[in-house]
């Protein structure tokens, strides 16, 4: 005994939702548009005479090779939770947590600036920093410096805002440029942070003499949507 079907037929696809006429205008109007969603923010934060006082008093044995943000596939072809690794084709330098910690003087006084320039600049939802904020050293020995890349990623999703603070004078070093593209000139004046959004390209260009030090780290929020 068969069993009888209705003969398929395809289906139309639906039509794409749309806003009302009388709301379009409405909407978009009350929407914020953002001039400065591409943008570097740098403002002076230490005194160059501050920056010293906190270089002369880092703890030399705290320092370790900088890692990058790796997630390796594993043999299933699934990615494995992500790591930090070495890889000095990517990164070089030293690095070590800011100290103090995130709830320390420099950190919070970072901090604080930051959520300033967000609330001025980029609008942005922040909720906080991520941990830890880390001190860096570039160095000239192997031409310590960081190729082009972007902060954010599938597993830094909740980054919205990077910042960079640049402790060294900047007579006393050669290279190491925070660059977009082409070198911030703003971003080399000792005691000052700079602060972008953590999709934009950058890079630190190699150190070819003398010693750059910062602090950097990242303002964190709900993941862009």
């Amino acid at each position: 005994m068969g069993i009888e079907t209705e003969a398929h037929q395809e289906e139309e696809p639906p039509a794409p939702a749309r806003l009302p006429a009388d709301l379009i205008g409405p909407v978009v109007g009350g929407l914020r548009s953002n001039d400065h969603i591409a943008d570097a923010t740098t403002v002076p934060l230490l005194d160059p005479s501050e920056c010293d006082a906190f270089l002369e008093d880092l703890d030399e044995t705290a320092w370790q090779r900088m890692k990058v943000w790796q997630s390796p596939v594993q043999d299933s072809g699934a990615p494995a939770p992500s790591r930090g690794v070495t890889d000095e084709k990517v990164r070089r330098g030293l690095q070590q947590q800011v100290p103090g910690g995130n709830s320390g003087p420099l950190a919070s006084l970072i901090t604080e600036q930051v959520f300033r320039v967000n609330r001025d600049v980029y609008g942005f939802r922040l909720v906080g920093v991520e941990h830890p904020v880390q001190l860096l050293r570039y160095g000239a020995e192997s031409s310590d410096g960081y190729v082009e890349h972007i902060d954010l990623g599938p597993t830094t999703s909740l980054r919205k805002l990077s910042f960079s603070l640049l402790l060294s004078d900047p007579t006393s070093f050669d290279g190491g440029d925070l660059s977009f593209g082409s070198p911030l000139a703003l971003a080399r004046a000792q005691g000052t942070l700079t602060v972008f959004p953590s999709y934009l390209s950058h890079a630190v260009t190699p150190v070819t003499s003398g010693t750059r030090y910062t602090v950097v780290g990242f303002a964190i929020g709900p993941a862009f949507r």
